[in-house]
């Protein structure tokens, strides 16, 4: 299984830098927050298949709340990057808003997704996602080629739950 390193807990880190003076190309100044946090969930864990949907039904409900409702921002991403030791999940926002009041929005979106998910669409989002993984590996030597890529990142064969390949 190889190495599990130790992941030293640290406290919640906040960093506002302003800019020190405006781009005159610039109508609005942006902002760019960066949530992240170490979930523990291995890429081989089965919730790491809830987690990969959880971060697509999520990237889409942030798209709905911060670019559709309040016309904010283009780009709001919600990621989970699972390796073989643990899982990082990531919600990545550029805003034109002030980074406390960014943060504040995505922490009332996440808490409104926590009081109201429903355990089926999450699973549905689960199936949903499967099944584009496995439609990306369209022949053996792709998922050899991405075995091999895990491998490589630390992963033992042993970690994944392939029976055969045909």
């Amino acid at each position: 299984q190889g190495p599990l390193l130790k992941i030293p807990r640290v406290a919640v880190t906040r960093a506002y830098k302003e800019m020190t003076s405006l781009s005159p190309d610039l109508e609005r100044p942006m902002s760019a927050v960066k949530i992240a946090w170490n979930t523990g969930v291995r890429v081989t864990d089965t919730d790491a298949r809830v987690l990969l949907a959880l971060s697509q039904y999520l990237n889409t409900t942030l798209y709905s709340e911060l670019r559709d409702k309040d016309g904010d921002t283009y780009s709001p991403q919600a990621t989970y990057e699972p390796d073989a030791y643990s899982g990082i999940f990531t919600i990545e926002v550029m805003s034109s808003r002030r980074p406390p009041q960014i943060e504040k929005r995505i922490f009332e979106i996440v808490e409104k997704i926590k009081a109201n998910i429903d355990s089926r669409e999450l699973c549905r989002w689960r199936d949903s996602t499967e099944l584009r993984r496995r439609k990306t590996l369209l022949d053996n030597c792709e998922l050899r080629d991405a075995i091999a890529d895990l491998v490589i990142q630390g992963a033992s064969i042993n970690d994944l739950a392939v029976k055969e390949v045909t």
